[in-house]
């Protein structure tokens, strides 16, 4: 079955807080398949941002599968996340490599005009040459079978999901919990980091960080306004977290090329002080979180009065 016949047969109802939990799943399944389906078509044709768009809808899947796994059959949605891990880290090389080369781009132009051309020069050259192989390579993998097998199991997911009999409860009854335990899942994570933590730590506090963003637009729809403002409280967060690990990362790929043997003094030069700047940019974007952070806490805490 091809991507837009499929989409053409997902579509989103609105569901309330007294409906079954199975019904929030259904919903979410077909708002995130008919997205994922859509930039499908979107990504062969090279729009913009339709790469990271795509991506997004299958880390909603991977993630929402995965926080209120007690609602669904654990076989059956442990098949469909790995076939999601597939689809988004075989887009997340033109993606992330595109990301980078426009952080990078940009910085560049903060260098003294001798080292801007050096590093814009090897920057340049290396990330489009990784950024045309990685398209090639993304648009092999949507020709493939896997994907298309993966086409179909979403469809046949929004038709018949797999729901177990706590999916059967109301919404206000089974949802708020699970959303709960990943939120006290990230706030431990949080509590032990710190500006000097190693930069791993920081990466497991962004993907924890996205779980239970996602989780709250999950959730919003059905449970109202106090919900959706602690999505977009953490929608700052993971944006913070986000631009904290493509600074580590920048700094790592810098590292790479300046330790090619074609690079010359005078262009290590060049990309040390680019990476520089990167470190100084990571680290002002930890103290930002702690700045950032304590507003989530006191969203999450409005939370509770929509639950009850």
């Amino acid at each position: 079955m091809g991507a837009e016949p499929v989409a053409a047969e997902v579509r989103a109802t609105r569901v309330h807080k007294r409906d079954a939990a199975g019904d929030a799943i259904r919903a979410h399944l077909a708002h995130h398949v008919s997205a994922f389906i859509d930039q499908d078509a979107r990504v062969r044709r090279d729009e913009p941002d339709a790469v990271h768009q795509m991506r997004v809808a299958a880390r909603q899947l991977r993630s929402s599968l995965q926080v209120f796994s007690p609602l669904v059959d654990r076989t059956w949605a442990t098949h469909l996340r790995t076939e999601l891990d597939w689809a988004a880290d075989d887009l997340g090389l033109a993606r992330d490599t595109e990301v980078l080369l426009d952080r990078l781009t940009a910085h560049i132009a903060d260098l003294p005009e001798a080292q801007r051309e050096l590093a814009r020069r090897v920057v340049n050259e290396t990330l489009s040459a990784r950024l045309r192989l990685a398209r090639t390579e993304s648009l092999a993998s949507l020709d493939s079978p896997r994907h298309q097998e993966l086409i179909d199991a979403l469809a046949a997911a929004v038709k018949r999901p797999q729901l177990t009999k706590a999916a059967r409860e109301p919404c206000s009854k089974a949802l708020p919990p699970l959303f709960e335990k990943s939120w006290r899942s990230l706030n431990r994570i949080v509590a032990d980091l710190n500006r000097d933590s190693p930069a791993r730590d920081w990466h497991k506090a962004r993907i924890a960080a996205k779980r239970t963003r996602y989780a709250a637009e999950f959730l919003a729809p059905i449970f109202g306004g106090r919900v959706d403002d602690f999505a977009h409280a953490m929608s700052r967060i993971t944006n913070v977290l986000g631009d904290t690990h493509d600074a580590n990362v920048a700094q790592m790929t810098l590292e790479q090329l300046a330790t090619q043997p074609d690079a010359d003094r005078a262009c290590c030069f060049a990309l040390g002080m680019l990476s520089a700047n990167e470190l100084l940019d990571e680290r002002s974007l930890r103290a930002d979180f702690t700045q950032v952070w304590p507003v989530a806490v006191k969203a999450h805490k409005r939370t509770r009065s929509a639950f009850r």
